[in-house]
């Protein structure tokens, strides 16, 4: 049902995000738009399946799904 990555499409993932922020930030923050940069970055960065991230760390934090 879901897809989980290898460790090496992650880190690869993580690599691309970090040189992403540092080219994009110091816009962002002129712009006053840092705060949804650093949410769309955060969001990216834990992502490592494509479960939404929300649903993975409810998952993390209960155990299971509540509804």
């Amino acid at each position: 049902m879901f897809k989980f990555y290898s460790p090496i499409v992650v880190f690869l993932r993580r690599v691309v995000l970090l040189i992403a922020g540092i080219v994009v930030m110091p816009v962002a923050v002129i712009c006053n738009k840092s705060a949804q940069v650093g949410s769309f970055f955060h969001r990216a960065w834990v992502k490592s399946g494509d479960k939404p991230v929300w649903l993975q760390c409810q998952e993390k934090a209960s155990g299971f799904i509540q509804f």
